[in-house]
C-alpha cells in the first residue's frame, strides 16, 4: 500500500508539473501581448510605420511558433492579426484612433488597408476623424476622410468633427468633402468585413466540429479506462480474497502478498488515468463552450450550456472560472432543471423566484457563504 501511494504522488506530481508549465507559458504569451498592444499604441501616435509592421511581424512568428509543425491556419492567423491591429487602451481607443490623435497619416493608411476600422468610437464617443480634427492635422483629416472615416458621426458631447476643429483648413475640407464619398467608401469597407466574418464563421465551425470530434474520442478513452478500473478493484478483491485463504492455511503467504501489492499498484495507476481522462474530457468540453461563445460574436455575459454539463461548470469549476472571477455565479434557466440539480448537489444556492430565498435577513447569511449560486 506504500508503494502504491508513493507512486500516486509520483504521478500526480508530474501531472502538476505538466499543468503548471502550460500556466507559465500561458502567463509568457499574455505578457507578451500586453506589451506589443502597447508598443502598438505609442508606435501609431508616432507614426513609426517600420515599427508597428515590425511588431506584427514577430507576432505572427511567435503565432507560427506556436502552433507547432501543425502550422496555423489562416483564418486564425487574419483573426489574431485583426485583434493585435483593433487592441484598444483603457480608454477603448485603437492604434488608428491613436494614429488620428497623433497626425500620424501614414500609419492610418497603413492600417486601414489590414482592415483597421476607420470609425472606431472610444472615450466619449469620439472616433479617430474627430480627434485628428480636434488636435488640428491637416493631413491625418484628409487620410481619415480617403479611408472612409465618417464626419457626420458625432461624438458624446454632441460635436461632429466639423464643430470641434479650430483649424480653418480642416473646417474647409470637412465642408467640402463630397458624402457620397464617404458612403462608397463604407460599402466597400462593409463588403470587406462581411468577407472576413464569413470566413471567420466558417473557421468557427470547423473548429468546434474538430473539438467535438476530440470529445467524442476523450469519452471513449474515459469509458475505456473507467472500465479496467472497475475490473482492476474487481481483481484487487480477488487477490486478497486469495491471500486471506493462504493465510488462513499458512501457505504460499508470500507469493499471494506479491499479488496483492501488484493488483494494488495497478489500480493506483488506473486511477490516475481515469482522473487524467475525466479532465482532459472537461477540458476539452469547456473550450468547446468557449469556441460557441465566440462564434456567436455576442457581447453576452457569461456562456449557454447543457444541463448535464452543470456539474463541470458549477460544482467542478473546469477552468477556474468561477474561482478567477470572484462573483456569484447567476443561473438563468427557464426549464427549472438546473434548480432541481443544485439543489440535489447539497450546494448553497439563492432562488431569486422564491420570496423567502430573497429576505434580507437570509441574503445576509449567505453572503458570507462561499461556492454560492443564485438562480
Amino acid at each position: 500500500q506504500r508503494d502504491a501511494w508513493l507512486k500516486m504522488i509520483k504521478l500526480e506530481k508530474e501531472r502538476e508539473d505538466r499543468e503548471h508549465q502550460k500556466w507559465l507559458q500561458a502567463e509568457r504569451e499574455r505578457k507578451a501581448h500586453l506589451k506589443r498592444m502597447k508598443m502598438m499604441l505609442e508606435n501609431a501616435f508616432d507614426d513609426e510605420l517600420e515599427e508597428i509592421q515590425q511588431i506584427l511581424k514577430e507576432a505572427i512568428s511567435d503565432w507560427t511558433k506556436s502552433a507547432g509543425e501543425s502550422g496555423i491556419h489562416p483564418t486564425k492567423l487574419a483573426r489574431k492579426t485583426m485583434e493585435l491591429l483593433e487592441c484598444t487602451d483603457a480608454n477603448d481607443y485603437t492604434p488608428l484612433s491613436e494614429a488620428g490623435a497623433g497626425g500620424a497619416s501614414q500609419v492610418i493608411e497603413w492600417l486601414v488597408s489590414q482592415g483597421a476600422n476607420p470609425n472606431s468610437i472610444g472615450r466619449y464617443g469620439r472616433t479617430p476623424l474627430y480627434r485628428a480634427a480636434f488636435a488640428g492635422h491637416v493631413e491625418a483629416v484628409q487620410q481619415c476622410l480617403q479611408c472612409g472615416a465618417d464626419p457626420r458621426i458625432k461624438a458624446d458631447d454632441g460635436c461632429a468633427p466639423f464643430d470641434i476643429s479650430t483649424n480653418p483648413t480642416i473646417k474647409e475640407i470637412l465642408n467640402e468633402w463630397d458624402i457620397e464619398d464617404t458612403e462608397r467608401l463604407l460599402k466597400n469597407l462593409e463588403l470587406e468585413q462581411e468577407k472576413r466574418a464569413s470566413a471567420q464563421a466558417e473557421y468557427a465551425q470547423m473548429k468546434c466540429d474538430a473539438i467535438q470530434d476530440k470529445i467524442n474520442a476523450a469519452e471513449d478513452e474515459f469509458k475505456q479506462v473507467e472500465k479496467q478500473l472497475v475490473h482492476a478493484y474487481d481483481e484487487l478483491n480477488k487477490r486478497i480474497y486469495e491471500h486471506d485463504v493462504c493465510v488462513g492455511k499458512g501457505t504460499h503467504v508470500e507469493v499471494t502478498l506479491q499479488t496483492v501489492h501488484d493488483a494494488e499498484d495497478l489500480v493506483t495507476v488506473l486511477k490516475v488515468k481515469v482522473d487524467d481522462a475525466r479532465r482532459a474530457l472537461q477540458m476539452l468540453r469547456l473550450q468547446l463552450r468557449e469556441e460557441k461563445k465566440e462564434k456567436l460574436e455576442t457581447q453576452q455575459v457569461g456562456v449557454q450550456i447543457m444541463i448535464r454539463e452543470l456539474e463541470d461548470v458549477l460544482i467542478r469549476d473546469v477552468g477556474n472560472k468561477i474561482k478567477d472571477d470572484g462573483r456569484w455565479p447567476l443561473i438563468i434557466d427557464e426549464t427549472g432543471q438546473a434548480s432541481i440539480f443544485v439543489r440535489y448537489s447539497d450546494s448553497n444556492y439563492l432562488n431569486s423566484l422564491n420570496p423567502a430565498n430573497m429576505e434580507p435577513d437570509r441574503l445576509r447569511l449567505k453572503k458570507r457563504a462561499r461556492n454560492l449560486f443564485a438562480i
